[in-house]
C-alpha cells in the first residue's frame, strides 16, 4: 500500500451521491482537463457498483481518486486514498491502512484543531450555504490553523470561490456547482480557471 504522492489539491470535485447519467465519461473528461483529485462518494452504493463506475475511468487516473466508503478497494485498485466521514472516524483502524493517504470531514473549526489523525488535508463545511443540500446554511468559517491543509466545502460557486481563499482556505471542494450544471465538465473548467487566476 502506497501513500498518495500527488501535491495537495487546490480544487477537488466530489461525485454526485446518487447515480448520474454518463458519470464515468464526465469524470474521465475532467481528469483529461487537469482535475487533480476526485472524491468518490456514493453512500448507498455497494462495492460492486463502485467498481463498475471505476471501470469506466482510465486506470492512469486512479491515484487521483479517494473513496468515502468500501475502503478495501483502495489497495485493491491502487486508488489515491480514503476519506473519513463523521461515521467512519471512530472505527478507523490506522494500522490496516498504514501508508494510505487519508483525509477527513469536519463541521466545526474546533474539531479540525483537535484532530490527531494523520491527515493529508481536511474538509470543513458548510462554509457557504450548500447547493446540493437544501436548508444546509453556510457558517462563514474562517479557515482554522491546523497541521494539515484545510479545504472549504459547501456552497462553492464562481461567486463564493474567491471568498473561500480570502477566508484562508488552501483549497476548495465542489459538488453542486458541477453536478447541478447541465454541462458538468464545462462547469469544472470554469472553476479550475478561476482557481488558477487566484493562486
Amino acid at each position: 500500500m502506497r501513500k498518495m504522492n500527488l501535491p495537495n489539491p487546490k480544487l477537488i470535485v466530489m461525485t454526485n451521491p446518487d447515480e448520474y447519467p454518463n458519470e464515468g465519461m464526465h469524470i474521465s473528461a475532467m481528469f483529461r482537463e487537469g482535475l487533480e483529485c476526485l472524491h468518490l462518494r456514493k453512500p448507498n452504493w455497494t462495492a460492486a457498483q463502485l467498481q463498475a463506475l471505476l471501470a469506466q475511468i482510465p486506470t492512469e487516473y486512479y491515484e487521483r481518486i479517494k473513496l468515502h466508503g468500501h475502503y478495501q478497494l483502495v489497495p485493491q485498485m491502487s486508488l489515491g486514498g480514503i476519506h473519513l466521514t463523521e461515521s467512519t472516524k471512530a472505527s478507523f483502524d490506522r494500522e490496516i491502512y498504514s501508508g494510505i493517504a487519508i483525509s477527513a470531514s469536519f463541521h466545526t473549526p474546533e474539531a479540525v484543531i483537535r484532530s490527531e489523525l494523520p491527515l493529508q488535508y481536511a474538509f470543513l463545511s458548510p462554509v457557504f450555504t450548500s447547493i446540493s443540500k437544501k436548508d444546509y446554511a453556510g457558517k462563514g468559517f474562517t479557515a482554522p490553523k491546523a497541521s494539515f491543509p484545510v479545504i472549504a466545502l459547501g456552497g462553492i460557486t464562481e461567486e463564493t470561490l474567491p471568498k473561500a481563499f480570502a477566508l484562508g482556505y488552501e483549497g476548495i471542494a465542489v459538488l453542486g456547482s458541477v453536478w447541478g450544471s447541465a454541462h458538468p465538465v464545462t462547469a469544472y473548467k470554469t472553476l479550475a480557471a478561476q482557481c488558477l487566476e487566484l493562486l
